[in-house]
Parts: C-alpha cells; structure tokens; sequence
C-alpha cells in the first residue's frame, strides 16, 4: 500500500504540474452540495484518519498543514486544512472537492461514498471542535 502511495503521490505531481492556473481560481460549489450533510457518526472520523494517512498525508502533511513531502513541488502548494477557511466550510462543499478534485488535488471517486464522507470527519478532527459546532450552527 505504501509504493502504491508513493506512485500516487508521483501522478499528482504530474498532475498539477499540467494545470496549476485552474487550481488557482475560487473553487465554486454548487449550492445542493454545499447543503448536504454528512451522514456518517463522528466515530466515523477514526477510519477516516486511517485514510487520511493512508491518501492525503503526502500532499497536505500529517498534521493537514498542506506540508507533506509533495506540497514543494505543487502550484499552489496543498491547502491547511486546519486553516478557519477550510474549517468554515460546510460538510458537503468539503465532501464535493474530495469526491470532484481539481487541479493537483485528485478526483477520489474511487473511493466509495462512506469513505470520503469519513474524510471529511478527518479533517473535521484536524481542526478545532469548536470552528466545527460554529459552522454547524450556521
């Protein structure tokens, strides 16, 4: 699982090599994705984590700074998804960008619905727990 990784990790630098000027506009999210929530426990963050590790650590790092070994090599370089921006967001925009991608970021379509709905449970726990429960009240 770990060369398999690393291969990843090597397509997406190709990748964003290929399109870093659409990377770099806003990332619109339709509003039916915006609005949808995430279905799944907050346990749900535990497997989540799991592939975090397993996808997104290369890029975005462990900690989810955006500073994973291939983040040097990336333009623009990996979101924080620690950051009050990213945290801000609502479940579903961040279930749309992991499911949709764009740029170096890939589409994880591959990956089944529950799986990247645990994602965003991973990221919800990278971040503060009290940003998530203001998002939430919005």
């Amino acid at each position: 699982m770990r060369r398999v990784a690393h291969i990843f990790a090597l397509v997406v630098l190709v990748a964003g090599a290929l399109s870093p000027a659409r990377a770099e506009e806003p990332w619109r999210v339709p509003a039916s994705a915006r609005a949808r929530r995430n279905p799944l426990p907050s346990s749900a963050a535990a497997a989540g984590l799991t592939l975090f590790a397993a996808y997104c650590v290369q890029c975005h790092g462990a900690a989810g700074r955006g500073d994973g070994l291939a983040a040097a090599a990336l333009n623009p370089r990996p979101r924080d998804l620690t950051s009050p921006s990213v945290q801000g967001e609502f479940d579903g925009a961040l279930f749309f960008k992991i499911t949709r991608g764009r740029g170096a970021m890939p589409a994880w379509l591959w990956l089944s619905e529950r799986e990247r709905w645990a994602l965003v449970w991973a990221i919800r726990n990278l971040g503060s727990a009290s940003t998530h429960s203001e998002r939430c009240s919005k």
